[in-house]
């Protein structure tokens, strides 16, 4: 059962009968949990970790330059799953992503290279206050 207040979801009453405040609601609740421990306990690491290995002993690309950037894909992956799980865009780790960004754009040459690549830094409070905007509309 649910209680709104003011449109908000405040309060709700599990199957067990126990009573639970709005800071109590977990995802668990609703998705049992099941998904949620699949994505987290997703060895995401390990497939990072082969795919930094082989690109760089194989050499391709810059080789050990660049391949240590796949990296940085794991704290993309896990706050990715956490920001779906949580419906919060401000968990992505968005930070990451422009570094990521920068770096390729700097190696590729792509629009400027590291000339003109620092502007994409300029995204991060960007995106933040985007996500806060929607954030307040939903409140």
């Amino acid at each position: 059962m649910f209680v709104n207040e003011n449109g908000k979801q405040r309060v709700y009453t599990d199957k067990d009968g126990h009573i639970m405040h709005d800071a109590d609601m977990t995802n668990e609740m609703f998705t049992g949990g099941k998904h949620k421990k699949f994505w987290n306990s997703f060895p995401f690491f390990a497939i990072a970790l082969v795919v930094f290995l082989w690109w760089g002993f194989s050499g391709l690309c810059f080789g050990w330059a660049l391949s240590w950037i796949v990296l940085l894909t794991i704290p993309l992956y896990y706050s990715l799953v956490d920001a779906i799980y949580k419906r919060k865009a401000d968990h992505f780790a968005f930070p990451v992503l422009a570094a990521m960004a920068y770096i390729l754009m700097g190696y590729f040459n792509i629009f400027g290279g590291w000339t003109v690549g620092w502007v994409v830094f300029l995204t991060i409070p960007l995106y933040y206050w985007i996500c806060s905007f929607f954030k307040n509309k939903n409140d």
